[in-house]
């Protein structure tokens, strides 16, 4: 059972690794791709997108050009930056939702495509290959390093270093910073 204060309206400020956070949620996150061994640095870089600063949360360092961006479940979001980001470009993750099976969707934004409701899943002949994919792998699957393949070995998204990955992102007990 996971703890819902990640839903809050306001979101609590955590520090991860030295590093201060906007959110849980965030922190959670940056939690899960450490334990996939998915190198990241946060808020690394700022974009000027349709008038208005943006910083995605995640750069994932060994993937060029790969963002994720983390929002809570339940609210209204207004996609129209992440498609003008992967216009110029660039790759984003949209994961909505808490680090823990059936609580998190993931939307891919690359050029003028969106593909939507994907999850995290571990390559069969390569566990450290990380990819994301529908949990019926004849709609759509993609590795992280390249973009759409199909092959004889689909990835897995219920296996135990995923299942220790989500155990180690919602059970990290984090440090708030003082108000």
């Amino acid at each position: 059972m996971q703890d819902r204060d990640d839903r809050a309206l306001t979101p609590m400020p955590v520090t991860y690794q030295g590093r201060v956070m906007r959110s849980k949620l965030e922190g959670k996150w940056a939690c899960f791709l450490d334990a996939l061994r998915l190198r990241w640095d946060y808020e690394a870089e700022w974009f000027s997108l349709l008038g208005h600063g943006y910083a995605p949360d995640f750069r994932l360092i060994d993937y060029p050009r790969t963002w994720a961006e983390v929002k809570p479940d339940g609210i209204t979001i207004d996609e129209s930056q992440y498609r003008e980001f992967a216009r110029r470009g660039e790759r984003l993750l949209l994961i909505v939702g808490s680090p823990w099976p059936d609580e998190y969707r993931v939307t891919l934004f690359v050029g003028d495509r969106r593909e939507e409701g994907l999850l995290f899943a571990l390559g069969r002949a390569n566990s450290g290959e990380v990819w994301l994919m529908r949990e019926h792998p004849d709609l759509f699957a993609v590795p992280l390093p390249s973009y759409v393949t199909r092959g004889e070995e689909w990835p897995l998204i219920h296996c135990r270093r995923l299942r220790d990955a989500y155990a180690h992102a919602t059970g990290f007990q984090f440090w708030t910073p003082p108000k």
